[in-house]
């Protein structure tokens, strides 16, 4: 385990050259925390290409306080103007990973002032963590987003069935919490999800949408799962399922662009999340309005 007080800025923990990153595992809290015993605490702690798994708390915990325990996850605030250990970066939200066989295609965006000056680095999973969010097991790949905070990345082939997690770094070295992890989809999941495919897909219709959506989506068994519905920011905006036991084949809920409370939701991107036992599916959604 790494912990992190506030006279530890600028510090690093693993990096590009061979032999830099770190395997940080089986500890009973969390890999890397970086904690604040009073005020701002540190800053430019980067966190690079380290195999991260199998601790007891979260992979990297950005908390506020002397000790991160429980640990909980650090939400996206819009803009990423909020202040703490590394600024409380920011991480990014991943929108779809597709392996077609050939590739693995990622797409996502992150939320932040100057976006093109960012790093995304993407993670591979055997296993999602019990949090949804994290840990990172193999570095993957790294790239930059655009203007916009959108992002792209290629991946090799054979990662269907995996989870993909990702960090964000800004220009002045700091590492975010991990993203959600999202389960790699085989071409089929994401281009031609049929109510007769064995696999396992959710797709929204239409999108973008005006006012409400259908939500279809396809176990290939039995399966103990919840269906949600997320904000940019990772915060949870309506629950369409509660966790319960689905039955296998094909289910259709409707998302009436509203709340918990049944207020409507403003215009905008939002996530479908559909979360069992098998793993973490998320489909992106535009609201007009």
């Amino acid at each position: 385990m790494y912990s992190f007080l506030d006279p530890a800025r600028d510090s690093r923990i693993g990096g590009a050259a061979p032999g830099q990153g770190n395997v940080i595992a089986f500890n009973r809290g969390d890999a890397v925390a970086v904690n604040s015993s009073a005020g701002q605490g540190p800053t430019g702690v980067t966190v690079s290409r380290n195999a991260i798994y199998g601790n007891g708390e979260l992979g990297i915990n950005l908390a506020t306080g002397f000790t991160g325990y429980p640990a909980t996850v650090t939400l996206n605030d819009l803009g990423d103007v909020d202040t703490g250990p590394n600024n409380l970066q920011n991480f990014p939200v991943l929108t779809s990973a597709v392996d077609n066989g050939i590739t693995t295609t990622v797409t996502g965006n992150i939320e932040m002032p100057a976006p093109a000056s960012a790093t995304i680095e993407l993670f591979t999973n055997g296993t999602l963590d019990p949090s949804g969010f994290g840990e990172g097991e193999s570095f993957a790949a790294s790239t930059t987003p655009s203007a916009t905070g959108n992002f792209m990345a290629i991946l090799p082939a054979g990662l269907a069935g995996k989870h993909l997690t990702a960090t964000a770094t800004d220009a002045a070295g700091n590492t975010s919490e991990f993203s959600a992890g999202i389960l790699v989809a085989s071409k089929t999941t994401a281009v031609d999800p049929t109510g007769g495919s064995p696999s396992r897909w959710i797709e929204v219709r239409p999108n973008p949408a005006q006012a409400e959506a259908s939500v279809r989506f396809n176990l290939p068994g039995p399966e103990l799962a919840s269906l949600a519905v997320f904000d940019v920011r990772g915060r949870k905006v309506q629950t369409l399922a509660p966790r319960h036991p689905f039955a296998s084949g094909l289910h259709e809920i409707r998302w009436h662009g509203d709340d918990e409370r049944g207020d409507m939701v403003p215009p905008g991107v939002y996530f479908l999340r559909l979360d069992g036992a098998a793993g973490l599916v998320v489909r992106k959604v535009l609201l007009t309005r």
